[in-house]
C-alpha cells in the first residue's frame, strides 16, 4: 500500500516536471518566433553639414510586402544582405521629392538602403539646424532613428523629443524613437563660430548711382549667393520701371532659422522710417531652382513698394499680394525659374479651396497688420496674390501696376484702401469699387473722380498746370483727401490752391465754398448708403471667421 502510494507521488511529480517542461519549452518557441521587423534611419553629418543616410530594414518573415518612401531627385543604392526581393516597383507620390519604393520579399529579410543627402544641415554664423529627409515607411516595422553630428556640436532643441543622447570622440550621438507616419528629424545646434563670407555685386548704375547688393552668408552658400545676386541684377531694372523709384544699397543675410522659425521663408524687419536688410531662410535652398530666387524677390519687392509710398502698416494686404505676384511673374517669364511655379500654385490651390468652401468674400486680409499673426496665415496670403494678381491679368500685368505705381508716386504715397482703390480704378479706366465691395472690403464709395468735381466746379482748366511749387503740393494734398472720402478737406486744399496760384481770386473762392457745401449734402447721402453696405459685408465677415 505504501508502495502504490510512493509510486503515484513520483507519478505526480514527474507530470508536473513534464508540464513546466513543455510550457518553457512552448514559451521560449513563441518568443523566437515573434521576432519583430525593423527599420533603422542614420544619418552621418559632417562639418559641412551634409550626411551620408543609411537604412537597415530587418523583416523576419519568411514571405511578405513592405514598402518605404525614398528620394527621387539623388541616386540611392540598394543592398539585400539577406533573403530575396521577387518584385519591386517605385511611383511618385505627393511629395514633391520622394518616391514610393514598395516590394515583395521571400525572407527572413535584411536590406541597407544608403544614399549622400547635400545641405542636411543648414549652418550658419555659430549654429546649425539639421533638417532630415522624410522619415516615411511601412508601419508594420518598428523604427529607430540615429543621428550622427560632429563631436563639437551643442544641442539646443529638438522635434521630436530625444530618446537618447551619447557623446563620443567622433560624434555626438541623438537616437529618436519610437517614429510613427511622414516624419522629419530637426535638431538645432551650437557650432563653432565661423566668419561669414560677403559676397558684393553692382547691380548697374541708375539716375548717376550705383546701386548695390551685398550678401552675408557661411562660406558653404557662396554659390547660392551668386545665384541670388545674379537675380537681384536681371530683376532690378524690371522692379525700377515698375515702381518709378530706385533703392540704396541692399544687404540680404542667410539666416539659420530656429525650429519655430522654419516655415518663415524669409522676411525684412519693419522700422520706424526704413526697412531693414533682407533675412532669407536658407532651409529653403533645398527646393527646386528658382523656389528661393522667388522668395529673395518676394523681400526686395517689398523695399520697392516701402520706398513708392505703400504703408506696410495699414495695407499689409497690397504688400504681400504685390510681393508674391511681382516675385512670381518675374521668375517665371522673365527669368525662366520654373520652380516659382510652386508658389503660385499652392496660392491658387488655397485660395480656390477657401472659395468653394465660403464664396468670395475675402475682405479679412483689409484687417491684417504686422502687430499680429493670424492662424491660417497662408490663407491671407493667398487672398492678396488673388487680387494682385487678377487685376494684372484683367488690365495688363506689369504696364497696368506701372501705371498704378506712378499714380502713386504723384500722390506722395497711399495709406488706406480708399485711396488706393482709386489708383487702381484710374489706372485701369475702371471704377473698381463695386469689384473689392463684392470682395468684402469696407469702403466708402464715390462716384465722382477727383477731375469730375474740379470740372463741376469750372476749376480743373485753372490747377491742371500750375507753376508755383507751393501750388503744386497743395493740388495732390487736395487729391490725396478726395481719395480717402474728406470732401470738403479737399475742397478746401484746392481753395488754398488757387488762392496760392492766383491771389487775386477772391471770387473764385466764394464760389467753391458755395459749391462745396452743396457737393456735401449731395456725396455724403451717397456715402452714407454706400457705407451701410459695406458695413453689412463687414458683419458678414465676421460670420465666416
Amino acid at each position: 500500500m505504501a508502495s502504490n502510494k510512493l509510486v503515484s507521488r513520483k507519478a505526480i511529480n514527474i507530470t508536473i516536471l513534464l508540464t513546466v517542461i513543455i510550457l518553457v519549452s512552448s514559451f521560449v518557441k513563441i518568443t523566437t518566433n515573434t521576432e519583430f521587423s525593423s527599420i533603422t534611419y542614420e544619418y552621418f553629418v559632417d562639418n559641412n553639414g551634409d550626411a551620408t543616410v543609411k537604412i537597415l530594414i530587418k523583416i523576419p518573415l519568411k514571405e511578405g510586402a513592405s514598402w518605404i518612401y525614398v528620394p527621387n531627385n539623388i541616386s540611392w543604392s540598394l543592398k539585400v544582405i539577406q533573403g530575396e526581393i521577387v518584385k519591386s516597383t517605385e511611383v511618385p507620390t505627393d511629395y514633391l521629392f520622394y518616391n514610393n519604393y514598395s516590394y515583395h520579399f521571400l525572407g527572413p529579410l535584411k536590406l541597407k538602403i544608403e544614399y549622400f543627402f547635400t545641405y542636411a544641415s543648414l549652418i550658419g554664423r555659430d549654429k546649425a539646424l539639421f533638417f532630415s529627409p522624410l522619415v516615411y515607411f511601412d508601419g508594420k516595422l518598428q523604427c529607430t532613428v540615429k543621428v550622427y553630428l560632429p563631436p563639437t556640436a551643442v544641442l539646443l532643441e529638438t522635434d521630436p523629443g530625444i530618446y537618447l543622447k551619447e557623446s563620443t570622440s567622433s560624434h555626438l550621438i541623438i537616437q529618436f524613437s519610437p517614429i510613427r507616419g511622414a516624419t522629419r528629424i530637426k535638431i538645432l545646434y551650437r557650432t563653432k563660430e565661423t566668419k561669414l563670407t560677403e559676397i558684393r555685386k553692382n547691380l548697374g548704375i541708375y539716375d548717376g548711382k550705383q546701386i548695390t547688393v551685398t550678401i552675408l552668408t557661411h562660406p558653404r552658400y557662396k554659390s547660392i549667393a551668386q545665384r541670388i545676386v545674379e537675380t537681384y541684377k536681371q530683376a532690378y531694372p524690371l522692379l525700377r520701371k515698375v515702381f518709378h523709384v530706385d533703392l540704396r544699397n541692399i544687404t540680404i543675410w542667410f539666416k539659420v532659422p530656429t525650429i519655430a522659425e522654419i516655415g518663415v521663408m524669409g522676411y525684412v524687419p519693419l522700422k520706424a522710417k526704413k526697412l531693414g536688410d533682407i533675412y532669407l531662410n536658407i532651409l529653403w535652398i533645398r527646393t527646386k531652382r528658382g523656389f528661393f530666387e522667388q522668395i529673395a524677390l518676394h523681400e526686395l519687392t517689398h523695399h520697392f513698394l516701402w520706398r513708392a509710398g505703400v504703408n506696410p502698416y495699414s495695407l499689409l494686404w497690397f504688400h504681400e499680394g504685390c510681393a508674391d505676384y511681382f516675385s512670381v511673374k518675374i521668375c517665371l517669364e522673365n527669368l525662366k525659374l520654373n520652380g516659382a511655379y510652386s508658389r503660385h500654385k499652392l496660392l491658387l490651390d488655397i485660395i480656390e479651396d477657401y472659395f468653394r468652401k465660403y464664396g468670395k468674400n475675402i475682405g479679412f486680409i483689409q484687417h491684417w497688420t504686422v502687430w499680429s499673426k493670424p492662424k491660417n496665415i497662408q490663407l491671407y496670403y493667398a487672398a492678396s496674390y488673388y487680387i494682385v494678381l487678377t487685376l494684372g491679368i484683367k488690365y495688363g500685368n506689369l504696364t497696368y501696376y506701372s501705371r498704378v505705381f506712378k499714380k502713386i508716386r504723384e500722390a506722395g504715397g497711399v495709406d488706406s484702401n480708399n485711396e488706393l482703390i482709386e489708383f487702381l480704378s484710374e489706372a485701369a479706366e475702371s471704377d473698381l469699387s463695386e469689384m473689392f465691395l463684392e470682395w468684402g472690403f469696407y469702403i466708402i464709395k464715390s462716384k465722382a473722380s477727383f477731375s469730375k468735381v474740379l470740372k463741376i466746379i469750372g476749376v480743373y482748366d485753372l490747377i491742371s498746370e500750375v507753376s508755383n511749387p507751393f501750388t503744386d503740393i497743395l493740388v495732390r494734398r487736395s487729391q490725396k483727401e478726395f481719395s480717402g472720402g474728406n470732401i470738403v478737406q479737399a475742397l478746401y486744399y484746392t481753395l488754398l490752391a488757387l488762392i496760392a496760384e492766383y491771389p487775386a481770386s477772391i471770387i473764385i473762392s466764394a464760389i467753391i465754398i458755395i459749391v462745396a457745401i452743396t457737393l456735401t449734402r449731395k456725396v455724403g447721402d451717397e456715402d452714407a448708403s454706400q457705407e451701410s453696405k459695406g458695413a453689412e459685408n463687414h458683419r458678414a465677415l465676421h460670420k465666416i471667421n
